[in-house]
């Protein structure tokens, strides 16, 4: 797991160690976000209602969560916040994953008005 979510994104023009190299500084970078990924692994589930099966794709959820708390939120984070939080994870396809995530939560979370960066109220859901 690195940063842009699982691997990295195969650039044909990068050698295997250029890529090494990459997915390495992408899994540092992630580390450097530790708490972050635990606030939003504390924050999904008071937002996003679980279900068994893993349809939401991880790359669609992040630009959901990033809308309704106004930061950036990797694909990484994201990935290993729901992990933490306990939503069932399918398998990778490219960086990113399917994740239990409710549809019905997700729309509501998109249909609200884009909260700035750097704002201090908490979503509410």
């Amino acid at each position: 797991m690195a940063f842009v979510g699982f691997g990295v994104f195969r650039d044909r023009r990068k050698t295997a160690h250029e890529l090494r190299r990459d997915f390495d500084s992408g899994r540092e970078k992630l580390r450097t976000r530790k708490r972050g990924v635990r606030e939003l692994s504390e924050w999904l589930p008071d937002h996003i209602t679980a279900i068994k099966t893993p349809r939401a794709g991880s790359y669609g959820v992040k630009h959901a969560v990033e809308q309704a708390l106004g930061r950036y939120v990797s694909n990484g984070e994201l990935i290993v916040a729901a992990i933490m939080a306990g939503y069932r994870i399918g398998r990778p396809h490219g960086p990113n994953v399917g994740i239990g995530m409710s549809k019905r939560d997700l729309d509501h979370l998109r249909s609200r008005p884009h909260r700035p960066a750097g704002s201090t109220q908490r979503a509410s859901g």
